[in-house]
């Protein structure tokens, strides 16, 4: 979308100005003028007629009539708006008298100076009247002057002290015709100006046959797909058809590859000639769906405007509209640029320059801008001027391949970018803080705070991926809070980070723990479980603390254990422990150790020590039931032996 008619006809009014010469009598109100002008906007073959009715009244005293002196002042001509084109001029006073007429044609405009010299003098308190009327040819294509049998766009343009113009718009149910005022007060189609120093741009007028179109298909290849246009034009306007013939074409590769991503939208493209109404009050209009895209482009648009449009068949990509104009009108100019310059058509001028200062995040949805107000329009072409500005801005700061990649970026995610997202991707794809940059042109103050928390968990999650690289740890650490900054949801991503600080403290105090133990494991003999490693490194800090724990009561226990098993034993130890096996237990503590079954291991540690410490008690046990075994043996016999006496005794008796 373009909104550039008003300013360019803004700008050619402005060399009429300057080409109307000196101004000085009419600022005093020395020499004051009063026109009656009629654009009589005919159908048919009847050619674009304009006639001025001209008064001018000399009120100036230098100028005075003195029958006897050699040098006297006086006004002999009067200057006037002409249309470029303008043909057939003829100019008459009062009495009928043909008068001279001299165009001034040295500039490109489309509203150029003409100077109409009186038939006498014109000394002071003296009135001149004359008349003048000049035609346009039936074609005529100048800078937002556009003449074809079905399309009229015509700047409606007046001077004097006072003047009141005329509109006569085609007669007939077929021709539709707007009219636009701009400088002067409007009563119907009749115009009433006063105070210019020089014009007026009353009004803007165009008419159009909307049925009476013819249309041609063009196709189009691209890197990924084949576009099939249907270009649509008013009768008569064969040379801009023919002209969009080698312009689009030409263009699109191009504009493709200053986007820097493949063109993957629809295929069916309408490219149609429309008036005023069609495209809102633009230049041109674009809008695309599934199902195709539709570009209307004014007849008096340049090749600039219509480039323009074109471009914003990849504009799908952005959600924010000043990244959809930006970005059309910055390739659009680098196309044109990339163009033969034999092809393109017209020099359009910049946008006008921005008159307040507009945040672009709050540029508003478009709407029509016909019959807008000044501070409706002054936004309008703030946002054009600024958005254009700004990607110029970025792109010296960044380089065209940056932006290149983060518009591929976009279209490969598949999902549109807004403001945030966008300042996003170009970080990521340069490495550049451009804060400043954004908070100058795109975002409103009170984003100051928000881009101020951005910064920070941006920062902070560099560093901590940066760490995570350096300190090998865990893979996905930095997931969570990248979800929340990219979400922009800064106060979550700060509370993450803060967590995940501590979870690495606490992960180094336990890394320093695990390598104390596996290197007191390794001085006792032990292998150390790697089960205990796994949990560090898997960041399950409870279960992997409680397994330390574990680990230490059992390196104590079979420290102890080993202490005991292997020191010194006595004869009577030594006995008692005849038939155990602490050392085999102690074996089965290492094997349990290893297993990570410390509690059994502290078990069969204590198991051992408890086997040493219980030897003496076992040795006296046994000795005492070897005693007993003997006791009761020697009982045994004794009592054999008293039995065998007394049998003895009693067979003597008998």
């Amino acid at each position: 979308m373009s909104i550039r008619s008003i300013a360019v006809l803004l700008l050619v009014l402005a060399a009429f100005v300057a080409f109307a010469g000196d101004t000085s009598a009419q600022d005093q109100d020395l020499v004051h003028i009063r026109s009656d002008v009629q654009y009589d906007l005919r159908s048919g073959a009847d050619p674009i007629s304009v006639s001025w009715q001209i008064t001018v009244e000399n009120r100036d005293p230098s100028t005075s009539n003195q029958d006897s002196g050699d040098s006297i002042a006086f006004y002999d001509s009067v200057s006037i708006p002409f249309l470029r084109g303008a043909e057939s001029v003829q100019a008459f006073d009062a009495d009928g008298e043909s008068l001279g007429v001299t165009i001034d044609e040295t500039n490109d405009a489309s509203i150029i100076s003409g100077n109409v010299e009186f038939a006498e003098r014109l000394f002071f308190e003296e009135t001149y009247a004359l008349s003048l009327t000049y035609q346009l040819p039936e074609e005529l294509r100048e800078q937002s002057l556009l003449v074809t049998p079905s399309y009229v766009f015509v700047p409606i343009v007046a001077s004097g002290d006072e003047a009141t113009i005329t509109i006569t718009p085609p007669q007939g149910g077929e021709w539709e015709t707007i009219i636009e005022p701009e400088d002067c007060e409007a009563d119907g189609l009749t115009f009433t100006c006063s105070g210019s120093e020089s014009g007026y741009l009353v009004a803007t007028a165009e008419s159009s046959r909307p049925n009476a179109v013819s249309s041609f298909p063009l196709q189009v290849e691209l890197q990924e797909r084949t576009l099939s246009f249907t270009v649509t034009y008013f009768e008569g306007d064969e040379p801009f058809a023919n002209h969009l013939r080698e312009l689009i074409p030409a263009a699109l590769p191009i504009i493709e590859s200053h986007y820097g991503f493949a063109y993957t939208g629809a295929t069916d493209v309408k490219v149609a000639q429309g008036g005023r109404q069609s495209v809102l009050g633009y230049e041109g209009i674009a809008s695309c769906a599934e199902s195709g895209c539709e570009i209307v482009v004014s007849p008096i648009a340049d090749d600039a405007t219509i480039i323009h449009e074109l471009a914003h068949l990849w504009s799908s990509i952005y959600s924010e509209r000043w990244l959809s104009e930006g970005f059309a009108q910055l390739v659009a100019d680098e196309t044109v640029g990339a163009l033969p310059p034999n092809l393109v058509r017209g020099e359009a001028p910049r946008p006008l320059s921005a008159e307040v200062d507009l945040p672009l995040d709050e540029w508003g949805e478009v709407s029509s801008v016909i019959g807008a107000n000044a501070d409706e329009l002054t936004i309008e072409n703030a946002g054009y001027d600024l958005s254009l500005r700004f990607l110029e801005a970025l792109r010296f700061e960044i380089g065209s391949s940056a932006l290149k990649r983060v518009n591929a970026a976009i279209a490969a995610s598949g999902t549109a970018a807004d403001s945030q997202r966008y300042i996003d991707l170009v970080e990521e794809a340069h490495g550049l803080n451009v804060d400043q940059l954004f908070a100058t042109w795109v975002f409103p103050d009170s984003y100051n705070t928000v881009l101020e928390s951005r910064r920070t968990a941006r920062d902070r999650l560099t560093d901590l991926e940066t760490r995570a690289l350096v300190e090998d740890l865990p893979q996905g650490l930095t997931a969570e809070v990248r979800e929340h900054v990219s979400a922009w949801r800064f106060d979550s991503a700060v509370e993450a980070l803060d967590a995940i600080d501590a979870n690495i403290a606490r992960y180094h105090s336990l890394s320093d723990q695990l390598i104390d133990l596996a290197s007191e494991a390794s001085s006792l003999g032990l292998s150390f479980p790697g089960i205990v490693a796994d949990s560090l490194d898997l960041w399950q800090f409870d279960e992997a603390d409680l397994a330390m724990s574990g680990a230490q009561d059992a390196l104590d226990a079979y420290r102890t254990a080993r202490e005991t098993v292997f020191s010194g034993r006595s004869t009577w130890e030594r006995f008692g422990l005849l038939g155990s096996n602490p050392e085999g237990q102690l074996d089965d503590a290492a094997s349990s150790f290893a297993a990570a079954q410390f509690q059994t291991s502290i078990d069969r540690s204590e198991a051992a020590v408890v086997t040493i410490e219980n030897a003496s008690t076992v040795a006296v046990r046994r000795v005492l039931i070897v005693t007993g075994i003997f006791a009761v043996a020697a009982i045994i016999i004794l009592a054999a032996v008293w039995a065998s006496i007394a049998r003895d005794g009693e067979l003597a008796d008998g």
